[in-house]
């Protein structure tokens, strides 16, 4: 029994070991990654959290690149440059995304919506917006618009869904009817000799 104990000691200490080793390897880099890139932006307080956003250009009404799902800010900088050109563009990073600190529970798009709002306020971003909502984005850019309406002037939707997308659309099939789709196409495709 001594030496059970004695193994299950180690177990746990090994184990206590490699997790303090993981945690701060995972810090180090985090602040290594921090120094080498930098935001190109600036980093305000909203909710007890910083977020990043992204403004170049000058002029009015502001466009707001609402990004996908999963989607950091600088996913369209080559597209946002080229439109600053004629107007201030500004993009950000949603709680949890990019330059952006994580969220600490789930969030919905009308909490998305209210971060935003306080997002351009604390940036003193007070003209009229025109959105540019990418997918998921776009039902962001909606929300903003439902709860917000005086500012926002126009929108631009880019492959983004409806709110009741899910609700239209024709049941999908069970994980066992796709399985067996997906193996009677492997099936035929060894037939025609394909790999």
């Amino acid at each position: 029994m001594r030496i059970f104990n004695r193994i299950l000691i180690a177990i746990l200490i090994i184990t206590a070991l490699t997790l303090a080793a993981g945690w701060t390897y995972q810090r180090v880099a985090e602040h290594l990654d921090d120094q080498r890139y930098p935001p190109p932006g600036q980093l305000f307080s909203v909710d007890g959290r910083l977020l990043h956003l992204h403004c170049r250009g000058t002029g009015s009404p502001t466009i707001i690149i609402e990004q996908g799902i999963g989607g950091p800010s600088i996913d369209w900088n080559a597209i946002n440059d080229r439109m600053a050109v004629t107007t201030r563009v500004c993009d950000y990073d949603r709680a949890g995304m990019g330059y952006s600190e994580p969220a600490w529970r789930p969030t919905r798009a009308g909490d998305v919506a209210r971060n935003l709002h306080a997002l351009l306020a604390a940036a003193n971003i007070e003209d009229d917006l025109v959105f540019v909502g990418w997918s998921a984005g776009g039902l962001y850019a909606r929300e903003y618009y439902r709860r917000f309406p005086e500012r926002v002037k126009g929108m631009v939707l880019v492959d983004s869904p409806h709110e009741q997308s899910l609700e239209r659309m024709p049941p999908q099939p069970s994980n066992q009817a796709n399985l067996d789709r997906l193996m009677r196409n492997y099936h035929l495709a060894q037939l025609a000799g394909c790999d």
